[in-house]
């Protein structure tokens, strides 16, 4: 809050109470986890406001637990969410698209209809959890200046001189933290 953002935006897995494994899921949600979340990020506060998107992890808790941190998150910090979805916005007197998707692996993500309205003519910024969107994206042929993502958090685990002995994306190390270059458009991984 120091740097005093216009904007803030958040990509996903603010909860990890259930993880899918190989045997089935792992853990169950607990809402007590979600309010400490909640109450760690209520200090955030942004002219152009508060924007985010779900993560793999959100979803994988359930349904219910996807109800309850939306409800929560836009109740506690005015958070609005952006599930296929986008906004407009106006910084002095310059306008931008700010799209929002569900989890890339999930069913429910749809780029296409997080993309109705928007123009060539925009700037246009999309929050995906996972950065493998991309993919889609080239696909569309939609212009989408910078793609802000989270999924492959840095590597997460990174051996000294091996790197990471496992990265959650079908494009390996590429979209494994930092800014990556795609043509005109640009993704950043948080790290």
């Amino acid at each position: 809050m120091s740097e005093k953002p216009d904007l803030i935006v958040m990509t996903g897995d603010y909860i990890s109470g259930s993880t899918k494994f190989l045997s089935g899921s792992i853990g169950e949600f607990k809402k007590e986890h979600l309010i400490g979340c909640v109450i760690a990020l209520s200090h955030l506060k942004a002219p152009l406001g508060v924007y985010g998107v779900l993560g793999n992890h959100d979803f994988w808790s359930g349904s219910e637990a996807v109800k309850v941190i939306c409800e929560t998150f836009s109740k506690q910090i005015g958070m609005v969410w952006l599930r296929n979805s986008s906004v407009e916005l106006n910084k002095g007197g310059t306008s931008f698209r700010l799209l929002g998707v569900d989890d890339y692996w999930e069913p429910s993500c749809s780029f296409a209809t997080a993309c109705k309205g928007i123009g060539e003519e925009t700037i246009n910024i999309l929050l995906s959890h996972n950065p493998d969107i991309n993919d889609e994206i080239s696909l569309a042929r939609e212009r989408i200046d910078l793609v802000l993502s989270g999924h492959t958090h840095g590597g997460q685990i990174v051996v000294p001189f091996l790197g990471q002995p496992i990265m959650p994306s079908k494009f390996g190390q590429k979209y494994r933290a930092g800014l990556v270059r795609d043509g005109d458009r640009q993704t950043y991984i948080k790290k």
